[in-house]
């Protein structure tokens, strides 16, 4: 019942938002479904700006980031540019609800 209850919590948010383009799915599961982790040690990705999550997206990308090794397989699902674009431009969107004036890592 308490993951069922969970499900209908995450997809509210979600419909209350619009709907993250289908390419953030899997960074919904750490992220946020607005870009706001219910877990600390995640980054907040609403309200950064688009060029700094596709900036973040490409290092992950091409292996420049290696303190989080698991972004580094995550991407593989925003590597199209168009997909890069359609998840930054949505978590740009997105208000910052805690953590807001925490400097984005380089």
């Amino acid at each position: 019942m308490k993951f069922l209850s969970l499900v209908v919590i995450v997809f509210s948010s979600i419909s209350a938002l619009g709907a993250p383009p289908p390419q953030a799915a899997t960074c919904i599961a750490c992220h946020g479904a607005d870009g706001n982790p219910a877990v600390a040690t995640y980054p907040v990705l609403a309200g950064k700006s688009e060029e700094f999550i596709i900036s973040q997206l490409e290092k992950f990308e091409k292996g420049e980031i290696k303190s989080v090794t698991v972004m580094n397989s995550m991407v593989a699902a925003v590597k199209d540019p168009a997909a890069k674009k359609a998840v930054a431009k949505f978590y740009a969107s997105q208000k910052c609800k805690a953590r807001c004036n925490e400097a984005p890592k380089k």
